[in-house]
């Protein structure tokens, strides 16, 4: 008995935290990532975008 119950045991799968974010990333960018982000954010600030078209189109082209 005892062996089954370590067996379940180790079959089990981690609890979940919830789902994952449809945007993710896998690191955090740092100050010259961001700067760059917010240069090119600026450049489209006349073009009559909202600001999440605006990251949304600099983020495309990143790609």
């Amino acid at each position: 008995m005892d062996r089954t119950v370590e067996l379940l045991w180790g079959l089990r799968q981690p609890p979940s935290r919830g789902p994952k974010p449809v945007l993710s990333v896998d690191r955090i960018s740092g100050p010259r990532e961001v700067g760059w982000t917010e240069a090119a954010v600026a450049v489209l600030a006349g073009t009559g975008l909202s600001g999440a078209e605006q990251l949304d189109a600099v983020l495309l082209g990143r790609s």
